[in-house]
């Protein structure tokens, strides 16, 4: 307990941040307090590799709310959901191979529905120029790099070396549904322990809180400045300070709070694994919005934030947003975090309403 105290009281000369700032929950969760606040969510039309679905507006934030420090860990878990993250990831290798065996008529349906979706997907706006003779050099140097790590990888799996297992590593194989359950039986655990009001809950966060604290008060393509790119190895060196991006990561999830915060305090944020959000995904309004919680939208998908240890650095922004069914059955990087905030009646009547997806 007085190592866990000594902790926050360090991280908040660091941040320059008060004891109420930070609470630290009954598994041993730090949280970090957001507080209200205005800023602009998306990219603007300008920004590298943009895509269609981040038009950039004013949100506004009129509730403050803690958000954990890291993405949930496996330990954490563990002491809520009485499950281990090896029999998590076995259920999902047994709903892939069952998926393989659907009757036809209801493979071909899926099939058409995917079909669907893939023609409402996001398209980039903003490509990247063609690369100069230097960046063509960096490119070529980094690429080599990135192969190396790639058969390290495979190393790695073939010896049994390839880590994903361990308490402190960040839950992952999680649909959004079994996060939302996480929550909700944390929720029960402090209440009844009279630990939090029973006007607060824990909850996924949404879309806006996300990314206001992904953010961290910056308006750059992420939150410590220039956008990482393999045609530019000192931006990649950089980074690699704060996210577990490929080539770097080895294309593997990394233990939580290796690397730097952002500058709220927040780890891991960019990189490492997807962290879901509350929202149903839609495409971004162009008026400004107070407190945003998107609960329609078509196909019923979720969204995901952060991107991964697996994606390259063109896809790592604060802004990019992706969407994926709550019950695909296998996702190796996809985890979340948490918020604990005030119940509201749009957050209190968030329902699980998949199906298929």
């Amino acid at each position: 307990m007085n190592k866990q105290l000594n902790f926050l009281l360090l991280f908040c000369l660091v941040l320059n941040t008060s004891a109420e700032d930070l609470k630290s929950n009954s598994i041993k969760m730090n949280l970090i307090k957001v507080k209200s606040g205005s800023f602009m969510m998306g990219s603007p039309s300008t920004e590298t590799t943009r895509y269609s679905n981040e038009q950039l507006h004013k949100v506004t934030l009129t509730r403050d709310y803690y958000m954990g420090q890291t993405e949930v860990t496996q330990r954490q878990w563990r002491l809520v959901m009485n499950s281990t993250p090896q029999e998590l990831r076995d259920k999902r290798l047994e709903e892939k191979v069952a998926q393989t065996k659907l009757p036809s008529a209801d493979k071909t349906a899926l099939k058409k529905k995917r079909a669907a979706f893939g023609k409402q997907k996001a398209s980039m706006t903003h490509k990247l120029p063609k690369p100069t003779a230097q960046e063509k050099v960096t490119q070529t140097k980094l690429r080599e790099y990135s192969k190396t790590n790639k058969e390290l990888s495979e190393k790695e799996k073939k010896l049994g070396t390839h880590h994903q297992f361990g308490d402190n590593f960040p839950m992952c194989f999680v649909r959004w549904s079994e996060a939302r359950e996480f929550c909700q039986k944390l929720t029960e655990l402090e209440r009844d322990k009279k630990l939090i009001p029973k006007n607060w809950h824990y909850r996924l966060p949404t879309e806006a809180e996300w990314e206001y604290a992904a953010r961290s008060g910056t308006a750059t393509p992420v939150f410590s400045g220039k956008q990482p790119s393999f045609r530019d190895e000192q931006s990649m060196l950089d980074f690699q300070q704060y996210a577990w991006i490929n080539p770097h990561s080895i294309n593997r999830i990394h233990e939580v709070a290796q690397l730097k915060p952002n500058p709220w305090g927040f780890y891991d944020i960019l990189g490492n694994v997807n962290e879901w959000c509350l929202d149903i995904h839609s495409d971004f309004p162009r008026e400004a919005q107070v407190d945003p919680l998107v609960l329609e939208g078509p196909f019923m998908l979720r969204v995901y934030r952060g991107l991964t240890a697996h994606n390259g650095p063109l896809d790592i922004r604060t802004a990019r947003r992706k969407t994926g069914g709550p019950r695909i059955p296998y996702w190796t990087f996809v985890g979340f975090r948490v918020v604990l905030a005030e119940v509201t009646t749009k957050t209190k009547n968030v329902i699980d309403n998949h199906t298929k997806w």
